[in-house]
């Protein structure tokens, strides 16, 4: 035998596609196991930097490396079936669909692949999401949790009955209860469910609550009758001082939502009542005296839409855009009934009884569908709008007319 011949043999016989396949591992599965390898080592690196300097919690780094192995393969697309007696509650976390069932949350991507499905047994559950936390409580029972769209983070069950609740952007929550010797209580605790704020309100009924994007200011409003009229009042709450701030009395109205537009600037909407509050003083009074408060809808960037009847018609609304320092942006008039209004921040998506329209951010129409008459709630996502009806959830393009059906 040659030189050349030995040096060949020996050659053939260290080909790392042989070692591989006859160890049973495929090259492309050796590039996969690295891959995951890298992604690992990344997010430890991130981990390490978050308990240096803050700013990432290991649960969004746990999450997204959930996201990330979920992400491999797809769903069957949209339309997507379901039963819709069974669902109370649907919206968007960080571009994915979140549905609540009767006895479970299911979160589904944008090929309707489902990413998880977390069973809880709440009687009448209520959601609010915000900045990919998920919050869930009983309305009119003692239990609430949050979780992200892979896993609950905590749960916890009070003693009195829960009114209502909210969850901000830094991940604090705020649960309004009833409570003993007192009408009414707001309780908040921050991300690592501590309680750190706990008010009883003596005579009045909370309504609403919510908390400011840096977690430092709370807001509520509360019902109470004086001689025979309703009368609200709107409190806001310093978390350092653990006090009062300021107090808004309107009579003869009913506030029905306070909701943080940024850090110090707060939207309050009643039924002869939409108000704009920055550092504790009102800022602008939008007129709802011709056109009646409708709906509120603000968007994790804190892009607010607001829906007005126009001279108090069902079948005639304005809806008013607003961003995050109350400043408004466009205001748009829509013949139909509005079922439903959603933002992302970039489009703003309008469901009246007969169609889906889309706007872009300088309130021109960008898309648009026809929807069946059993369409219920619209959610936009970037350049995907999703619409929710009784037996599915369809997907549509945000731009474009959507002449042929987007779901095919």
């Amino acid at each position: 035998m040659t030189k050349l011949q030995e040096n060949k043999k020996k050659t053939k016989k260290s080909s790392p596609q042989k070692k591989n396949k006859k160890s049973g591992i495929s090259l492309q599965t050796a590039k996969t196991l690295k891959l995951f390898a890298i992604i690992f080592v990344v997010l430890l690196l991130i981990v390490i930097a978050a308990a240096q300097f803050g700013g990432v919690t290991f649960s969004t780094v746990s999450d997204y490396f959930y996201s990330t192995i979920s992400s491999i393969g797809s769903g069957e697309g949209y339309p997507y079936s379901m039963n819709g007696i069974e669902i109370s509650d649907a919206d968007v976390t960080n571009s994915d669909i979140v549905l609540v069932y009767d006895d479970s949350v299911k979160i589904l991507d944008s090929t309707a692949k489902e990413l998880s499905n977390i069973a809880h047994a709440y009687d009448h559950p209520v959601m609010h999401t915000n900045s990919g936390r998920i919050l869930l409580y009983d309305e009119g029972g003692k239990k609430f949790r949050v979780q992200s769209k892979s896993r609950t983070l905590y749960e916890k069950e009070l003693d009195f009955m829960i009114l209502t609740a909210s969850i901000g952007k830094e991940g604090s929550v705020a649960v309004a209860t009833r409570t003993e010797g007192a009408e009414s209580m707001l309780t908040v605790y921050d991300k690592n469910h501590e309680e750190v704020f706990v008010w009883t309100c003596a005579k009045e009924h909370i309504i609403s609550c919510d908390i400011s994007d840096n977690g430092k200011l709370y807001a509520v409003s509360v019902l109470g009758v004086k001689n025979g009229s309703v009368y609200s009042k709107v409190h806001l709450f310093n978390k350092k001082s653990e006090t009062i701030e300021a107090t808004f009395e309107y009579m003869d109205s009913a506030i029905s939502s306070v909701q943080f537009l940024s850090n110090e600037t707060l939207m309050v909407l009643g039924d002869n009542v939409c108000e704009i509050i920055k550092d504790n003083e009102i800022k602008e009074k939008i007129d709802v005296s011709v056109n009646t408060p409708s709906r509120l809808y603000i968007s994790d960037n804190n892009t607010a839409v607001l829906v007005l009847s126009k001279y108090s018609s069902t079948t005639q609304k304005i809806i008013d855009v607003r961003n995050k320092s109350g400043a408004e942006v466009f205001t748009k008039e829509i013949d139909g009934l509005v079922k439903s209004v959603s933002t992302d921040g970039k489009y703003v998506a309008v469901l009246t009884d007969s169609t889906l329209q889309i706007y872009n951010m300088k309130g021109e129409m960008c898309g648009s569908a026809s929807v069946n008459t059993d369409a219920e709630k619209v959610i936009v996502s970037g350049r995907s709008t999703y619409v929710y009806s009784a037996d599915k959830i369809e997907k549509y393009s945000s731009v474009g007319d959507n002449t042929e059906d987007e779901n095919k």
